[in-house]
């Protein structure tokens, strides 16, 4: 059996992630593995510390380029996030994809033999459909760089543990009820397939929690003071597996 591993919500380049620091932990994790879901959120653009939108897609840039590098033996799937799928970066994940034969970049789900991956969104759209999906990601988008001041207020909220206390009031029956909608929507030929979910989004780890006949593992988050999961998991092959 090959061997994956999954996270999402690092949030790169944010003030309110430790991500760097963290990613010295998944490394390791990586040179075990064969594959690597980045399920959502890799990278922050809103919530830049960097000077400019401009300089903080260029630094994710570079930042991939050099992981796919790093890790020439391992397929990474970079599936987009609300915070991540932003049109001044997709043109650079494009290009990456034609220079790395071991990048897949795509912008809702992957299908993996019995295993879905999404970055979970879709619970916080108008409905399930792949428009209202698009449109709530074009709200982060095309909002300004966050100020300073509320770099300052969620540092605060973040030393008062805030993010904690939204995080444990997460409806995680109702998401997960979304999710399978989204499911029976846009993989209603796969539906009997599917035995697992793994998203994120919500900031809430939680693994093996059981809807509609399937077990659903949300990865946490990088956020300072949060909790994260980075999880393994094995597959046969990825021939046969749905990219989109």
């Amino acid at each position: 059996m090959a061997k994956g591993i999954v996270l999402s919500d690092s949030h790169l380049f944010a003030s309110r992630s430790d991500a760097f620091e963290r990613f010295e932990t998944v490394y390791p994790l990586l040179r075990e593995s064969n594959l690597c879901v980045l399920n959502g959120d890799t990278f922050d653009f809103r919530w830049t510390i960097l000077s400019s939108l401009e300089e903080t897609v260029e630094r994710a840039h570079l930042w991939l380029k050099e992981l796919l590098a790093a890790y020439p033996e391992i397929t990474f799937v970079f599936i987009a996030g609300n915070h991540d799928a932003h049109p001044l970066f997709m043109p650079k994940l494009d290009s990456l994809t034609s220079d790395f034969k071991n990048l897949r970049a795509i912008k809702y789900h992957l299908l993996l033999e019995d295993k879905l991956f999404l970055h979970g969104d879709t619970i916080h759209a108008t409905d399930r459909t792949l428009p209202a999906l698009d449109a709530y990601r074009q709200r982060f988008a095309y909002k300004d760089k966050q100020s300073p001041a509320f770099h300052l207020l969620f540092k605060t909220l973040i030393a008062l543990r805030g993010p904690n206390v939204a995080t444990a009031l997460q409806n995680v029956d109702k998401n997960c009820e979304k999710i399978s909608d989204y499911i029976d929507l846009h993989l209603k030929e796969r539906t009997e397939q599917i035995k697992s979910v793994f998203y994120g989004h919500t900031h809430n780890p939680f693994q093996q929690h059981k809807c509609r006949g399937r077990l659903f593992t949300n990865t946490g988050s990088m956020i300072r003071n949060l909790d994260f999961l980075a999880l393994p998991f094995e597959y046969e092959s990825l021939e046969g597996a749905v990219f989109e």
